[in-house]
């Protein structure tokens, strides 16, 4: 379920210039099919459904501004002669509803799709596949559901409980995408747990042990359900710390920043060994 992919392109409004063309269409002659590199998947784009916009309706006209760059991108790169590629719409970060100005995958999805089925010319088999980040960092408690969302691991004995439930937000982040496109295969080009954060109050930490129930639980039901859900890769975010500083993205690694394995790593081995 591993594979990589190069992406091009960016997220947000101020970042959709039309003159960066020739510069994707060169990095994809660079390492694309047929390179000794022989990228043949390239997803466009990285998170735009959370553009700095403050409400749903500048998120939308954002997700109809990308779908229009998109589609030029494809033409350019077949008209280039560029032959090979295959392209991912971006990694959808999986917000969910009622976040101002961040619109959830399914809304941008459903505009985007609906703006390339309607582009003249009719633009043939425009991505074969999406891309989706389904991070989840806070669950709830299920003996006190009207309480707060809190950090998996920090209620007393319900490690198990809260990693099913996350895998279970997992699950739905990606049952709802294909509420709009079902016959594209998914992508999961990140998904991880962060055993540092900067910021607890938004993206809490877990220990070690419990980065690696996370990590078994949640490829246990990918794998379980992956024919159901369509999904053709899995990538982890990250494989290894990155040493400078505090931020979340740069601790969720399954080895630390010196190699050494962490208890998720051989979750994560073991994991794709019984694939």
């Amino acid at each position: 379920m591993m594979l990589v992919s190069s992406r091009c392109g960016c997220g947000y409004p101020t970042q959709i210039p039309s003159d960066g063309m020739p510069d994707a269409i060169g990095l994809m002659k660079k390492y694309g099919p047929g390179t000794s590199y022989d990228t043949k998947y390239w997803e466009i784009g990285n998170e735009p459904n959370m553009p700095p916009s403050s409400t749903t309706k500048e998120g939308l006209a954002y997700a109809k501004k990308f779908a229009g760059y998109y589609e030029e991108m494809v033409r350019e790169v077949r008209k280039a002669g560029v032959t090979g590629v295959q392209f991912l719409l971006p990694g959808l970060f999986g917000f969910k509803a009622g976040k101002p100005g961040r619109i959830t995958p399914r809304e941008f999805l459903r505009e985007v799709k609906y703006q390339l089925d309607h582009a003249e010319p009719k633009l043939a088999n425009p991505y074969q596949g999406i891309s989706i980040h389904p991070y989840v960092f806070k669950v709830r408690d299920p003996k006190h559901p009207k309480k707060g969302l809190h950090a998996p691991g920090t209620v007393k004995g319900a490690e198990a409980e809260d990693a099913e439930q996350l895998a279970k937000e997992v699950q739905r982040s990606i049952s709802n995408v294909h509420g709009i496109d079902p016959g594209a295969p998914i992508w999961v080009t990140e998904l991880g747990f962060p055993v540092k954060s900067s910021d607890e109050a938004k993206i809490p930490r877990v220990s070690e042990s419990e980065q690696a129930i996370l990590v078994r639980q949640s490829f246990a039901m990918l794998l379980r359900k992956r024919k159901h859900l369509n999904i053709d890769h899995v990538l982890y975010y990250n494989i290894q710390d990155v040493s400078n500083g505090a931020e979340w993205p740069n601790h969720c690694g399954l080895l630390k920043a010196s190699r050494a394995q962490r208890p998720a790593w051989k979750a994560f081995t073991e994991s794709v060994e019984a694939e």
